[in-house]
């Protein structure tokens, strides 16, 4: 129960902080706004037509241009693998995220004169309402640079794999044996995996995201030996 209440906590407080320090009660922008860069780079011109709020037509028209006229897109030039398009992407995501829908959204709405907290609270709304909308329009290349983040995170793909049969594994056996390395490792690899979820779909793969994971794969490895030992001597 306690688990169930300590998100919403933790939202009250932020949003409570927001309120007395900047008169609205929101919460932390830019979540949006980074996830929203992956939609972008994937989307196509005529994407605005599943907008329906006129200013966020503006601003992902303006948005895509600028991104367009940079070369940041999926589309701006034919690439060997679905790897090369996620490189791409990951060197241009801050250049997409920051410098053209965090910026440019937060000097539209400026110049309809909103306060700076106001214009970056409704950049976050536009990019709320355009992040659904233009993965379901390009779902297939979408999915296949999530794909592309998510592997990146692990480096190789046997690592990936490696850590889902260790918590499929971990899973299966805590259902039926009482064992304490068990558990570790299911907590472990269910938590290395969250965790690369969560980044490769709200940013892309780097080291400060994903550093702890890497020092969890040694702590597997150690609680895996130890299950062995443990089943040999009994």
């Amino acid at each position: 129960m306690l688990l169930l209440i300590i998100p919403f906590i933790s939202i009250l407080v932020d949003k409570s902080y927001h309120k007395i320090k900047d008169g609205l009660f929101i919460s932390t922008p830019f979540t949006y706004i980074n996830a929203a860069a992956s939609a972008l780079y994937i989307s196509k011109a005529e994407d605005v037509n599943s907008l329906e709020n006129e200013d966020y037509k503006h601003i992902f028209n303006d948005c895509y241009s600028f991104i367009s006229k940079n070369k940041w897109l999926l589309s701006s030039e034919e690439r060997m693998s679905n790897a090369d398009d996620y490189k791409h992407f990951h060197r241009n995501l801050g250049k997409i995220c920051n410098l053209t829908l965090h910026e440019r959204g937060t000097a539209y709405f400026l110049n309809k004169n909103n306060t700076i907290v106001e214009a970056r609270y409704y950049t976050e709304q536009a990019a709320k309402a355009m992040f659904p909308l233009l993965v379901k329009n390009n779902f297939k290349e979408w999915i296949c640079l999530f794909y592309s983040n998510l592997i990146y995170g692990f480096k190789l793909p046997i690592l990936f794999i490696f850590v889902l049969f260790a918590m499929l594994f971990s899973a299966f056996k805590a259902i039926k044996v009482s064992n304490k390395n068990v558990y570790i490792i299911l907590f472990l690899s269910a938590l290395i995996l969250s965790n690369a979820l969560v980044v490769a779909f709200a940013s892309h793969s780097i080291m400060r995201y994903l550093f702890y994971n890497y020092s969890l794969f040694f702590l597997i490895l150690v609680s895996i030996f130890k299950y062995i030992n443990h089943v040999r001597e009994n």
